[in-house]
């Protein structure tokens, strides 16, 4: 067969304007890579279940209590209860009140927070290995280390100031003695149950129950107040059950149930605690200024019953008409009502300010007992001089009786106020944990790890297809002006594993996928220009891992089955691999040997297994190939080739490395370029195209190797071992 080569104008790259998503090539990307998805799910739930199995426990007790208004809040008579606004219970600010830093820190102070005990822990990874009951496997070194289940409690702690919040080491010795390591390197002895003191050094320890086998280590610390403080403060959530209910739901958080309940129920002891402060201090205010005003109050009835005793004397008794009487008593009635009203403004005032609508409620009542007392004055200043005289002074007289006894009446309900332990807070359902932990909430993390997995390798395969800027057909390479001659599939299963070297998949699958395909890249070299003078065929490729060698095996052995004397020739005199993919000895002369002059034609040229195939290694690795492959040795060797064989097939190194293949291709009848499919690139191809123009040759036609039609994932065979070798050689010799 005669091959050459042809002139073939480049055509325009073709581009796409559409910016549309394309859905279906968007589900083809993540089907093929579902054996992504199952590991990156896989891996997330593993790490999901690890996660979950190694966290702390949660423990949650719950609580409600009920915020009642001021009215109902007391059971004493019901003048006492005057005292007090009925109002709705204001829950956010019962909710704050909870939260304040006054309420968590008397809870805090009663469960001892700022004594913190805790098992010593592993490094590095040991509170994984401690709640994932890990350690209960493990011994010899770990012994040292409490496993779930083991610990100490303290019943009393005093370290001095600059050991607050510093290590105490304790190690459980035998019969309930234990050793504790000071911040200062000191070690002291002490026993289960009994007070351990340094008057020296400001400590005293006190360890109750032990329950952990003699060589555990733990940890004691005092901690600062405000730590102890803001750690309950996390721990704490409060919510109002409905809107405008007053009842509220409290929960505190804990490493178990017990420690849960026991801080819960400090907490709402001593916001009830501190509600009974609060009503207290408020009657005790109003009682010292009751008891302020009863002295004024009797002088005020003394000197109202001698002016009127003395003008009844002046006048000799006059005795009061009914309408005159009925207008005194609405008076006094008014006045009292009166008093009344700017007592409990007062009292308001202390609450709420001037613009809530109780506290204005208020003023609005006064002001119309105030309006109705003008009008009842008036009718008495129309009443003749000496009835309207004892009016005035009956009516003072009365009004004075009356604030008197108010006050009177007033004080003895503030003390019994004062003297009571009663809050307007009552504690509905007391503390109480739950039968089981609320976190780690193994079921909601596996889910989260599920959706975080499936959606980390979605994400994974479509970033990877957005990144990818290989070739993915044919038809993207002759959109470039260079045709292809076939498409070579990947293959999926291969001879040649010994290292350096390529399968020869058409030899061992005949019928196969890849064998047709390289068929079909034999019948199209056979029809292309077949007045051609020479039998040359140039195999190059961009970069390494392209393929080329793996092509030229199996075209050779392709052509050869079909009845042509075929010799492949390894060029590539840097990193050849046809040697051991013929099972050839690597010391055998090659193209090398016979271009120093040290072998003959007939010396390089060895058989194979195939008939009618022979091959040419590259024989010794010479220091300078470029200038070889430029020499009147290798334009005689190639002119010989091309005389013997039907078909001379050149595996070149990758063109935009080194500048053997653009040697070659300048006196080859047809030069192919092979690109991997997925990993090559369109705009290397253009680049080989380039520079075997400037070397005085250009490309012929294409293969797209590796064609994988699911587009699973890039491919995992390595046709061509070039790699970090390539690199090095070709940059110190070229």
């Amino acid at each position: 067969m005669i091959l050459s080569t042809a002139d073939r104008s480049a055509g325009p790259i073709a581009t796409s304007t559409d910016a549309e998503i394309d859905l279906v090539a968007v589900v083809r990307a993540i089907w093929a890579a579902r054996a992504l998805l199952v590991v990156s799910t896989l891996g997330a739930l593993v790490i999901g279940a690890l996660y979950a199995k190694t966290r702390p426990p949660t423990w949650r007790a719950d609580g409600l209590i009920q915020i009642e208004s001021n009215s109902s809040r007391l059971v004493v008579p019901e003048a006492l209860s005057q005292l007090a606004v009925d109002s709705a219970p204001s829950s956010l600010t019962e909710i704050e009140i909870l939260r304040s830093r006054s309420v968590l820190s008397d809870a805090a102070a009663a469960v001892h927070l700022d004594w913190d005990v805790s098992p010593k822990f592993a490094p590095i990874i040991g509170q994984a290995l401690y709640y994932g009951k890990f350690l209960n496997y493990l011994g010899g070194s770990f012994d040292p280390y409490p496993r779930p289940g083991e610990g100490l409690s303290i019943e009393y702690l005093q370290v001095p100031s600059e050991w607050i919040n510093q290590t105490i080491e304790v190690t459980i010795q035998t019969g309930g003695e234990y050793e504790i390591l000071l911040p200062d390197q000191a070690v002291l002895k002490g026993q289960e149950g009994e007070l351990l003191t340094d008057n020296v050094r400001g400590l005293a320890l006190e360890l109750g129950q032990i329950e952990a086998p003699p060589g555990r280590q733990f940890e004691i610390r005092q901690i600062p107040e405000h730590a102890s403080v803001a750690r309950l403060a996390g721990s704490l959530s409060v919510a109002e059950l409905g809107r405008q209910t007053g009842i509220l739901k409290v929960s505190v958080t804990a490493a178990d149930p017990v420690a849960a309940t026991r801080w819960l129920d400090a907490v709402l002891s001593a916001y009830q605690n501190k509600s009974i402060t609060n009503n207290a201090a408020e009657a005790s205010q109003s009682l010292s200024f009751v008891e302020e005003q009863i002295p004024i109050a009797k002088a005020q009835v003394t000197d109202a019953e001698r002016a009127l005793n003395d003008y009844r004397t002046k006048q000799q008794s006059i005795d009061i008409p009914f309408e005159t009487g009925r207008l005194l008593d609405e008076s006094a009635q008014l006045e009292t009502q009166i008093r009344e009203a700017l007592v409990q403004e007062r009292d308001l005032s202390q609450r709420f300010t001037p613009n809530h609508p109780i506290f204005r409620q208020a003023v609005a009542r006064r002001e119309s007992l105030e309006r109705r007392l003008v009008e009842v004055r008036a009718s008495i200043d129309e009443l003749p001089e000496t009835q309207r005289e004892v009016v005035n002074l009956t009516r003072t007289l009365e009004v004075a009786q009356a604030a008197y006894l108010q006050l009177l009446n007033r004080a003895q309900e503030l003390r019994v106020l004062q003297a009571s332990e009663i809050g307007n807070v009552r504690v509905i359902d007391s503390a109480q944990a739950g039968q089981r932990p609320v976190a780690p909430r193994t079921s909601r993390i596996l889910g989260l790890a599920l959706l975080v997995g499936l959606f980390a390798g979605i994400g994974v395969a479509l970033l990877r297809n957005f990144l990818r800027k290989g070739v993915d057909s044919a038809q993207e390479i002759e959109a470039i002006g260079i045709p292809v001659l076939g498409v070579s599939v990947l293959a999926a299963k291969v001879s040649g594993d010994a290292k350096n070297s390529v399968p020869l998949v058409v030899r061992d699958e005949t019928e196969g996928a890849t064998a047709e395909a390289f068929r079909s890249i034999r019948t199209a070299l056979r029809f292309m220009q077949p007045g051609a003078k020479s039998a040359a065929l140039v195999l190059t490729s961009p970069f390494p891992g392209a393929g080329k060698s793996f092509c030229s095996a199996n075209l050779g052995v392709i052509a050869a089955n079909g009845g042509q004397r075929v010799c492949i020739v390894d060029a590539d005199l840097r990193r050849g691999v046809l040697a051991r993919s013929f099972n050839l000895s690597p010391k055998l002369p090659g193209l090398s040997d016979y271009l120093i002059g040290q072998a003959t034609l007939d010396d390089v040229i060895a058989s194979t297994m195939v008939d009618r195939l022979d091959v040419v290694t590259t024989g010794r690795r010479p220091p300078n190939p470029s200038e070889l492959l430029m020499s009147e040795s290798f334009d005689t060797f190639f002119r010989d080739m091309a005389g013997r064989y039907d078909l001379v097939i050149f595996d070149t190194p990758p063109t935009l490395l080194v500048t053997d293949a653009a040697l070659i291709s300048r006196m080859a009848a047809v030069t192919i370029v092979v690109a991997r499919h997925a990993e090559t690139e369109l705009q290397d191809i253009i680049a080989v195209r380039r520079a075997l123009e400037l070397g005085g040759g250009k490309i012929d036609g294409a293969i797209l190797n590796a064609f994988d039609p699911k587009r699973a994932k890039p491919s995992s065979y390595q046709y061509g071992s070039y790699g970090y070798g390539y690199k090095y050689r070709y940059s110190r010799h070229d």
